[in-house]
């Protein structure tokens, strides 16, 4: 069974990471059907392989990796005894990373150190530190705090504005949203979303909606289609459809056929912000 746990306690998180989890299987080899949800991951496999498939192309590494803005059909393999940190990346903070554009990484899991080799000297701290101290948080608090000091944060007041409204459910930015002094145009918000996101503001929101779609049909089973995509302002049921098998290869009613071996699909489904 596949386990997920936030670390709520005794870390000092950086600005660019939403939260930490520990992800482990303690059973035998399972394949979990992710449903996208608009937060980047930094990945850190401890003695494990992580298989990622987009789309039917297959990303394996045992070293850490990216995994950037999703908007198809996603699915992780991970072996039995598998035991690996999960870094939510707050959505415009994928571009700290790397030099290229977020969207180069979107649909991809891209181990960190074919992307930049400034990281390589503090993982291989990070992972004698994990040798010596296996059941303490101290490899990781080290971790966190020299990505810190590597990193610089990029302020995107208009971007960070925008990605909460989507998230909160309002669609379209306003000018009571942001300092009235601000000039902006649609063609610099999709520039910045190119940026910094990976994806288009239309195609992001998308991948908010199914995400919110799969969490209401998750937790009330008896939620029905057509109640759902009211609640998420779609014209129809037709739509949500489209919108949902497109981002994760299933219909919504398939999906809720598909067994995921989860041990606690509430701390699953606690990994995000909505």
């Amino acid at each position: 069974m596949i386990q997920f746990d936030r670390i709520e306690k005794g870390l000092q998180l950086p600005p660019f990471v939403q939260g930490v989890w520990t992800i482990q299987n303690k059973g035998e080899d399972a394949t979990i059907q992710l449903v996208a949800d608009g937060y980047p991951e930094l990945v850190i496999p401890i003695n494990s392989t992580i298989h990622s498939v987009f789309n039917e192309t297959v990303f394996s590494t045992n070293t850490p990796f990216l995994i950037g803005q999703i908007n198809t059909a996603c699915e992780i393999k991970i072996a039995q005894n598998s035991f690996f940190y999960s870094l939510k990346l707050f959505p415009w903070s994928l571009g700290l990373f790397s030099y290229q554009q977020a969207k180069a990484l979107t649909n991809k899991s891209i181990p960190l150190n074919e992307i930049s080799g400034q990281f390589d000297a503090v993982f291989r701290r990070f992972y004698e530190q994990m040798e010596e101290n296996k059941h303490s948080l101290m490899p990781l608090q080290y971790l966190l705090l020299e990505l810190k000091n590597q990193l610089s944060t990029t302020e995107t007041p208009l971007l960070i504005q925008d990605v909460l409204n989507k998230f909160s459910g309002v669609r379209q930015l306003t000018l009571q949203n942001i300092d009235v002094k601000t000039r902006f145009s649609r063609r610099y918000l999709e520039k910045q979303y190119a940026q910094h996101i990976g994806l288009s503001p239309n195609q992001y929101l998308k991948v908010l909606r199914v995400k919110k779609a799969s969490i209401l049909m998750t937790t009330n089973l008896e939620t029905n289609i057509q109640s759902v995509a009211q609640a998420l302002n779609y014209h129809d049921t037709s739509h949500l459809y489209k919108d949902f098998k497109g981002l994760t290869g299933l219909s919504p009613s398939a999906y809720l056929l598909k067994n995921n071996p989860l041990h606690d699909y509430e701390s699953y489904l606690s990994q995000w912000d909505y």
